[in-house]
């Protein structure tokens, strides 16, 4: 079994990378819808849409271009790095952001966002 690091993980826009990743998140679902009819033996659930969401944190940096195009409202296509070649390649709409700092740690950005569309998994 393989195993693997997180320092190896980046995010992907576009032919650049986002810098000083901290972390990042994904959970896909889908909806269950109930079809269940009088005389069935017990629920039947059926799959619906699926969904997907998630978050990211990076430290944050004056000078990195792709940072401040992580607002609200924005749509951007991006690729989840989980190792050097097995990723997660979506569109996503920023949620929210949250800019933070601590007394004992560095300056943070993070993000909050939603998958549009299909998601595609490359995994290597």
């Amino acid at each position: 079994m393989a195993r693997h690091h997180g320092r190896n993980g980046s995010v992907q826009i576009g032919a650049n990378s986002l810098g000083c990743i901290r972390d990042w998140t994904f959970t896909e679902s889908a909806s269950l819808v109930d079809a269940t009819c009088a005389g069935d033996a017990g629920e039947v659930l059926v799959d619906g849409i699926p969904s997907g969401s998630g978050s990211m944190t990076v430290v944050f940096d004056n000078e990195d271009t792709q940072q401040p195009l992580f607002v609200p409202g924005a749509t951007l296509s991006v690729e989840l790095y989980q190792t050097s070649g097995s990723f997660l390649a979506m569109d996503i709409i920023v949620e929210d952001r949250t800019d933070g700092i601590s007394h004992t740690a560095e300056v943070t950005s993070s993000w909050n966002f939603r998958s549009s569309g299909g998601v595609t998994r490359t995994v290597a």
